[in-house]
């Protein structure tokens, strides 16, 4: 059987290479996506029968580019645990279609349908979970990152990649060789990025854990680039302070009434002992007055700061604006 795929990472693996990617129905001009039944973008990993872990020796792996589609004849499939994307292959060679890396092109791959990067919110996976798992790659969108450098143990300066994905933060190490020689060669910048591409994988067993790598980081090309401010047009503000100011002296008054209407209310349901009232339109619950006990965020932290601190995660917030009237004399 063969197979075509757009390739989404050719990573460092064990002396050779991680080749991995989207497959697609190709007919030597146009591809097309092959979805699961949930949509999702279904991954092919080729597997090499002829190295230890399965790696593709660098020989092959040097034919093959990132966005390159790559045709795979004799295919067999191979899958081991999470790593359900892995194929056997016969051979191995480029169709001549290349893509280039643009937002349009890589939204097609993104995987949306999963909250975790693989089974939890760690750096790695433990081989109990491993064994269970349905998935071991997988493409995504994160609109906040930051690319640094750490220091191995053996001295080698090492590039990682930390972001947040549905909340929750993530740091792994980048095994992309074109990016990691695009920063040493200072075509690529450390630091914070905005809208970033990361194919993530799930590795084999090192140290009795599965570490999650970052195989390919795409940069979109003007994505950093930040428009100038346009000069606000004198009264630009006008129209708005008029509709704004209506609408909250209606949204006032209209909290007054509510609120006089839910204590006549309340006393009614006192008077006549009623605990609930299921009308056509709404339903009213009566809750007797009690004393709780309410959390004082404010002087836990002033008192144990660190305490406090370690179980704060960061949580992405989309831009917003805060309406107040001022009261005039």
């Amino acid at each position: 059987m063969d197979k075509y795929f757009i390739c989404l990472a050719n990573s460092y693996k064990h002396g050779g290479r991680c080749i991995a990617g989207v497959e697609v129905q190709w007919d030597g001009e146009k591809s097309k996506v092959v979805r699961d039944e949930r949509g999702v973008a279904k991954w092919i990993r080729p597997i090499s029968k002829d190295t230890k872990t399965g790696e593709i020796p660098i020989f092959l792996a040097l034919s093959v580019n990132v966005l390159d589609v790559i045709k795979l004849e004799g295919v067999e499939a191979c899958p081991a645990d999470a790593q359900q994307e892995n194929v056997f292959f016969q051979k191995m060679s480029f169709t001549g279609k290349h893509y280039e890396a643009t937002t349009q092109i890589l939204l097609r791959f993104i995987d949306e349908a999963h909250r975790h990067v693989f089974y939890n919110y760690g750096k790695a996976v433990l081989p109990s979970d491993y064994c269970r798992g349905n998935h071991s790659i997988l493409l995504l969108r994160v609109n906040h990152a930051e690319v640094y450098t750490d220091e191995g143990y053996s001295g080698q300066i090492r590039y990682r990649i930390s972001f947040l994905y549905h909340g929750h933060p993530y740091d792994f190490p980048i095994t992309d060789p074109k990016y990691q020689a695009e920063l040493r060669q200072g075509l690529r910048a450390t630091g914070q990025k905005g809208t970033i591409f990361i194919t993530c994988s799930l590795g084999l067993e090192y140290e009795g854990a599965h570490f999650k790598l970052a195989a390919s980081v795409f940069e979109i090309e003007g994505q950093q680039i930040i428009p100038a401010k346009e000069t606000a047009p004198k009264g630009w503000f006008d129209e708005y302070e008029r509709e704004l100011s209506r609408l909250l002296k209606e949204k006032i008054a209209l909290e007054g009434q509510i609120v006089d209407l839910r204590n006549k209310l309340r006393e009614r349901m006192e008077r006549y002992g009623v605990e609930k009232v299921n009308a056509r339109l709404i339903s009213v619950t009566y809750t007797p007055a009690k004393t709780v006990m309410q959390f004082d965020s404010r002087s836990f932290r002033a008192e144990n700061e660190e305490l406090y601190s370690s179980y704060c995660k960061p949580k992405q917030r989309e831009a917003s604006i805060v309406v107040k009237r001022n009261i005039l004399d």
